[in-house]
C-alpha cells in the first residue's frame, strides 16, 4: 500500500476470520490474475473444440472472469483503501490489452461485421492512452479521468465481447449451448460492440476537449 494512503477501516468478517491473509494485497493480486487470463484465454479460443471440449464456451468464462475482476479490484481498493502505484499503472494497461486481444480475436474470427467497431475501440484506446500520458506529463492527468460513460463502455464492451467469444464460427459448434442459441447470443452480441463504439467515441470528447484547451493554453 501506498504511504500516503489512509489508514484501511476495520477488518470485516472475512478478515477477520482468516487474519495472515494478505487482504489489502488482493487488488493487486486481481490485477494480475487478469493479465496472466490474456494468454489463458486467447489459447482457450485458438483451440480446436471437440464433444468433450467447447474452446469458445471455455474461453467465454475465463474472460467474463477477468472481466469480474476489473470492477473487483477497484472496489476492494476504494472500500479499504489501499492502493499501490504499480498496481494503479498495471490495472488500466491489463484492461486495454485484454480488451484489445479479444476484439482482434473476434474480428479475425467474423471480418466485416466487426472490423469498423474494432477499429474504433482499439483507435480510441491507442488515443486517449497517449492523451493521458501528455497530461501527466504536464501534472494536469486528474483532468483525463474515466468518467461515467467511460465505465458504461468498458462494461458494454466487455459484456459485448463475451458474448463473441461464446459463439464462434459454424465449424465449432459443440458443448451445452445450441447452434441457434449461439446464433442469438452472437447477433445480441454483434449490437452490443457496435454500441460499445459509439460509447467510446461519446466517451472520448470530454478527454480530448480537455486536451484541447490545455495545448491552447500552453
Amino acid at each position: 500500500p501506498s504511504p500516503l494512503s489512509p489508514p484501511p477501516p476495520p477488518p470485516g468478517y472475512l478478515r477477520r476470520t482468516f487474519p495472515s491473509f494478505p487482504w489489502l494485497f488482493l487488488p493487486d493480486l486481481l490485477t494480475y490474475l487478469r493479465c496472466l487470463s490474456i494468454p489463458l484465454f486467447t489459447l482457450t479460443y485458438l483451440l480446436p473444440s471437440t464433444p468433450r471440449f467447447d474452446s469458445g464456451l471455455t474461453s467465454s468464462l475465463i474472460f467474463a472472469l477477468a472481466s469480474l475482476t476489473d470492477y473487483l479490484d477497484g472496489y476492494l481498493a476504494r472500500r479499504w483503501k489501499v492502493c499501490s502505484d504499480f498496481g494503479a499503472f498495471l490495472d488500466p494497461v491489463a484492461d486495454k490489452i485484454m480488451v484489445g486481444t479479444a476484439i482482434i480475436l473476434a474480428a479475425g474470427e467474423y471480418g466485416r461485421r466487426l472490423s469498423v467497431p474494432a477499429a474504433v475501440i482499439l483507435g480510441r484506446e491507442i488515443g486517449v492512452s497517449a492523451l493521458r500520458e501528455f497530461m501527466s506529463g504536464l501534472g494536469k492527468r486528474n483532468l483525463v479521468k474515466v468518467g461515467y460513460l467511460g465505465k458504461v463502455k468498458t462494461a458494454v464492451t466487455m459484456i459485448s465481447l463475451t458474448g463473441l467469444l461464446i459463439s464462434p464460427g459454424q465449424t465449432r459448434f459443440y458443448g451445452i449451448l445450441t447452434e441457434g442459441l449461439r446464433g442469438k447470443i452472437f447477433e445480441v452480441s454483434v449490437y452490443g460492440i457496435w454500441l460499445s463504439a459509439i460509447l467510446t467515441v461519446a466517451s472520448a470528447v470530454p478527454y480530448f476537449s480537455a486536451g484541447f484547451k490545455v495545448l491552447r493554453e500552453n
